[in-house]
């Protein structure tokens, strides 16, 4: 716990204070631990969508921003 707890938490926290980018880096680098529980490792997929849809959207935005 002591090696991906804090990240986990940081992985959650960043995507909720606007950073999906950050989140999306920490959840790459916990699914790459081998020792991480599967319970965290299923939710870090789930999260891990999260930010990608989220980053997804705000590159929709600004290529519509960068248009106009």
């Amino acid at each position: 716990m002591y090696r991906w707890g804090l990240l986990f938490e940081f992985s959650i926290t960043s995507y909720w204070v606007g950073d999906p980018a950050a989140s999306l880096r920490a959840c790459d680098r916990l699914l790459a631990m081998p020792d991480l529980p599967d319970a965290y490792r299923r939710q870090t997929v789930t999260n891990r969508g999260f930010a990608e849809r989220r980053l997804a959207v705000l590159r929709d935005v600004g290529s519509v921003m960068a248009e106009t």
